[in-house]
């Protein structure tokens, strides 16, 4: 597979994750060291998945671990969302944010349905899977 840092849903997952930890950096001191780390957690593992991804070792495994990706993104919505009802968030901080882990959620939903496309063909081209020699007849 190619290398993750050319994926854009890698790339906005990296700036998501960035844009997490300036956002934590401003909760009040005490009461929200749990929340934090959780939303810093999400963040990175979105970007974490991506890349471990990329170099598993079958289309199948790769779909698995943007799934856990989507998930984490998930994760994170979630956790905006509750930063936002406690009130240590801005709602503009919060949509600006959570706009922006959408984008790289549809992203990874992209990658996953491309690449089930692509073992589709390979497999409808193949023959259930299995590589034929190229001038070798069909059984």
């Amino acid at each position: 597979m190619s290398d993750y840092r050319g994926l854009k849903a890698w790339q906005c997952a990296v700036i998501n994750a960035v844009k997490v930890r300036d956002v934590v950096s401003h909760f009040p001191r005490r009461g929200y060291a749990e929340l934090k780390a959780q939303m810093i957690a999400a963040a990175e593992s979105v970007c974490n998945n991506i890349a471990e991804g990329r170099a598993a070792s079958s289309p199948k495994d790769y779909r698995r671990f943007l799934d856990s990706a989507a998930k984490s993104a998930s994760e994170l919505l979630g956790q905006i969302d509750i930063a936002r009802e406690y009130g240590i968030i801005r709602d503009q901080t919060a949509i600006n944010l959570a706009g922006g882990v959408l984008c790289s959620s549809r992203m990874i939903r992209g990658l996953q349905a491309d690449s089930t496309a692509k073992e589709r063909q390979l497999v409808s081209n193949t023959g259930r899977g299995r590589v034929r020699q190229p001038g070798a007849e069909k059984p």
